[in-house]
């Protein structure tokens, strides 16, 4: 019995192009979409691990039935994959040389508030400097304000001058002395600025971190104050062998010390004292500046005994109160 069907259906050119066309379209949209469900980012061509070559390959794989569709869909999962892996390293990549350029610019910053603070200390002292090169007119200054700056200035004892271009040196004590004292200025028994500044250089050459403290100002009679103070030093051998030499066990040999020398070395020691700044009424400046020290009283605890501690001043080349001898 014939079949009212057509055994056979004649199709134009154009019309099984047509349907080809719209089959391809149809599986390149799926396997897109498929790629898309499979990964939550959606690979980006502009992507420097994109392989524009592999994705025209992926887009461009046509559908085919059997052996050879499940192959192209196995080389299209690979080149997914291995973009997948390109953009995730490219990720890696990013974030490494992101974290190293943040570890720099900590270390930068760092490096610049260093240099800031630096900076802002340089700045403190170069002030400090700047104020004490322009102390002022003495006559407007007073005694209690000479006093405050001679204490500053000499908190440390005797500084070496600094010196700047050419020939030139600039040394912020003896400005200091020679514009605010008298040019006679008593201090016990030496007379003007120059030897009371070479008192305070013998004294810090022969002692080891000096430090002058001021504890106390307190009025004194007429246009005078009275300092109260406390000095520190270390006894190193330098201080023997220049202020107790005698306490070597045989002077032709200077590495050999007495017991009673041992006890001092390397002692740091504090002594109690006072300055009285007495000062002209008339010019400002300073007429007098009586300095005494008791240094007997750390010396004997470090000795022991009187006996000792005669032994110790007995040939010494400073004084129980703290003035080194210049003549010697």
């Amino acid at each position: 019995m014939a079949s009212g069907f057509p055994s056979s259906v004649c199709f134009s050119d154009e019309s099984i192009s047509t349907v080809a066309q719209h089959g391809r379209f149809v599986y390149d949209q799926h396997n897109f979409n498929a790629g898309r469900d499979n990964e939550t980012n959606t690979v980006s061509c502009t992507d420097p691990s994109c392989d524009s070559q592999q994705l025209k390959e992926l887009l461009g794989l046509k559908c085919t039935r059997g052996t050879s569709g499940a192959k192209n869909i196995q080389e299209a999962k690979k080149i997914i994959q291995d973009i997948i892996l390109k953009r995730n390293i490219h990720r890696e990549r990013c974030r490494i040389n992101q974290a190293r350029y943040r570890s720099k610019q900590r270390e930068y910053l760092a490096c610049i508030s260093a240099e800031v603070e630096q900076l802002r200390n340089e700045i403190q002292t170069l002030e400090k400097h700047r104020q004490a090169t322009s102390f002022g007119v003495p006559t407007k200054n007073s005694v209690w304000d000479i006093a405050t700056e001679y204490f500053r200035l000499f908190r440390h004892g005797y500084i070496t001058p600094v010196a700047f271009a050419r020939s030139r040196q600039s040394h912020l004590q003896l400005e200091f002395l020679q514009e605010t004292m008298s040019i006679d200025v008593v201090n016990g028994g030496v007379w003007g600025v120059n030897a009371h500044l070479e008192s305070w250089r013998l004294f810090s050459l022969y002692h080891d971190n000096v430090h002058l403290e001021l504890e106390s100002l307190e009025k004194g009679p007429e246009n005078s104050i009275i300092a109260t103070t406390k000095t520190g030093v270390t006894i190193t051998e330098n201080t023997l062998r220049n202020l107790y030499r005698h306490l070597l066990v045989n002077e032709s040999d200077d590495t050999k010390w007495s017991p009673l020398a041992h006890r001092m070395l390397d002692q740091r020691i504090e002594m109690d004292g006072s300055i009285h700044f007495v000062c002209d009424p008339t010019t400002g400046r300073v007429t007098s500046l009586q300095t005494t020290t008791n240094l007997l009283a750390p010396i004997l605890r470090l000795v022991g005994s009187i006996e000792d501690l005669a032994r110790v001043f007995d040939g010494a080349f400073i004084t129980p109160d703290g003035k080194v001898l210049f003549n010697r």
